[in-house]
């Protein structure tokens, strides 16, 4: 049996995702609230359920959840770094913000809603802070404009550095409850729960969630959905390294020659994303997504 890796989208609903687990999702939530803004009690909207996996090939792994104090957050877990992804995360939190389906007071009651968005690249360039929030201010002043909208980023990559892989480089850097976080995200495979470091070893929720992460049993399709989500990962992170180093024209023909384009491009029909957003990710021809 093998231990799943918290950060991919998947794994991080089946964790944080659950009835039993709130009290994990509201720690985390915490983390990266301010200190006065703390949500005491949640209740999920969107709660993980096999039979939502099961019905819907584009399923999304966010979590929605509402708190005591009439807030509205939204946690998901991106990727890819997309040209449109400032219009997208936009598009997303307007959408929670505008469901009152489930609200019986007047529809134009105002709920505050956050969104936190975890990163697998760098979206905020020119800022060394892994973890930034965005609200609607004055160009002059930092004071809100509009209450109801934030948005949180939480960029991995900035927080681990050159540092991947070896807990031991990232222990310096965990200096409050969210670099904890960030440090299970990133490691939680690789530490016992048993023989946790000082910087750790204090946390009973970080506890908690290492035996979550330690007993967490896919059954067979869910088993499944995992692989096909990590091994899309790190084809994504892959490609995205080539065409880094070597332009993204020449990473892509190397991808497309080594079959790496038409592996990706399966996976992301299994997700049940359109052909024509696959043949300008992948660089492939709609006819040869359609052979496959």
């Amino acid at each position: 049996m093998y231990i799943l890796n918290p950060s991919v989208d998947f794994a991080f609903k089946k964790i944080f995702g659950t009835e039993e687990n709130k009290d994990l999702l509201i720690s985390f939530i915490n983390a990266v609230l301010s200190e006065e803004d703390q949500a005491v009690e949640i209740s999920l909207l969107n709660p993980y359920s096999l039979l939502d996996v099961r019905g819907s090939k584009g399923f999304i792994f966010d979590i929605r959840a509402k708190d005591v104090k009439n807030r509205y957050f939204k946690i998901e877990i991106q990727f890819r770094d997309e040209g449109d992804y400032d219009e997208c995360a936009l598009q997303e939190w307007a959408k929670l913000y505008g469901d009152r389906t489930d609200d019986s007071k007047d529809c134009f009651i105002s709920r505050k809603t956050i969104a936190i968005h975890i990163h697998y690249f760098l979206c905020i360039l020119n800022n060394k802070n892994y973890a930034n929030k965005f609200s609607l201010a004055g160009k002059s002043s930092t004071q809100p404009y509009v209450q109801d909208l934030v948005i949180y980023t939480i960029e991995l990559d900035k927080f681990v550095g050159k540092a991947s892989g070896d807990i031991n480089l990232i222990l310096p850097r965990i200096k409050n409850s969210l670099d904890r976080w960030v440090a299970f995200l990133t490691n939680g495979p690789h530490l016992d729960r048993n023989n946790l470091p000082k910087e750790l070893i204090d946390d009973l929720y970080i506890k908690k969630a290492l035996d979550v992460l330690n007993t967490l049993h896919l059954n067979k399709e869910e088993d499944e959905i995992y692989e096909n989500h990590l091994k899309w990962l790190r084809i994504v992170t892959s490609a995205i390294k080539k065409a880094k180093a070597r332009g993204w024209e020449e990473g892509l023909a190397e991808a497309k020659r080594e079959g790496k384009a038409k592996e990706m491009a399966r996976n992301l029909l299994k997700l049940g994303i359109a052909s024509t957003a696959i043949s300008e990710a992948c660089g492939l021809s709609e006819e040869e997504i359609r052979s496959l």
